[in-house]
């Protein structure tokens, strides 16, 4: 995302207001602003994720996976990443393209 990008989606989520709040807005929108550059920052997986029939859910890197007839497959890596995540992807659903955020804790 570009800065142009950010600033754009911070003026949208805290639009310019004339007013008593107009102080707190601006503080408010500059925050996400930084937030949200520090973000683009990061170092980023991207990939496809899909839930296999049992219900376990995978991030296949960098390649769009097959389905078999009870779970998910691809040539390059993937990582099992547990169960409860994305509950809205369904063993019946297409894969879905993410991009995974990898930082410090």
């Amino acid at each position: 995302m570009t800065q142009e990008e950010i600033e754009k989606k911070a003026y949208e989520a805290y639009p310019i207001s004339n007013g008593p709040d107009e102080e707190f807005q601006e503080a408010k929108r500059d925050a996400y602003i930084q937030a949200l550059t520090k973000i683009e920052k990061l170092p980023k997986i991207k990939g496809w994720v899909a839930r296999d029939k049992n219900g376990s859910l995978y991030v296949f890197h960098d390649i769009y996976p097959r389905r078999l007839e009870d779970e998910w497959v691809g040539k390059g890596a993937s990582s099992y990443i547990g169960e409860k995540l994305l509950p809205d992807i369904t063993w019946e659903s297409d894969p879905v393209e993410i991009e995974l955020l990898i930082r410090r804790v």
